[in-house]
C-alpha cells in the first residue's frame, strides 16, 4: 500500500512540474503536454481495466477448483 502511496505522490509531482513549466502560450509546448496527457490516460486505464479482468478471471478459476471439491 506505501508503494502505490509513494508512486501517486510521485506522478502528482511530476504532473506538477509539468504544469509549473508548461508555456501555455506556445502552442507547440500546449499540443506536446495534451499529447502526453492523453497517452498516459489510456495508459492507465488500460492497465486499471486489465487489472479488473485479470482479478474476475482469477475469481472465476478459484470458483471452478472449490466447486470440483479438489
Amino acid at each position: 500500500m506505501r508503494g502505490i502511496i509513494l508512486v501517486a505522490l510521485v506522478e502528482a509531482l511530476v504532473i506538477g512540474a509539468i504544469l509549473y513549466l508548461t508555456d501555455f502560450q506556445d502552442r507547440t509546448q500546449l499540443v506536446v503536454v495534451v499529447a502526453a496527457f492523453g497517452g498516459s490516460s489510456i495508459l492507465g486505464t488500460g492497465l486499471v481495466v486489465l487489472g479488473a479482468h485479470v482479478t474476475r478471471n482469477t475469481l472465476r478459476v478459484l470458483k471452478a477448483i472449490e466447486a470440483s471439491g479438489r
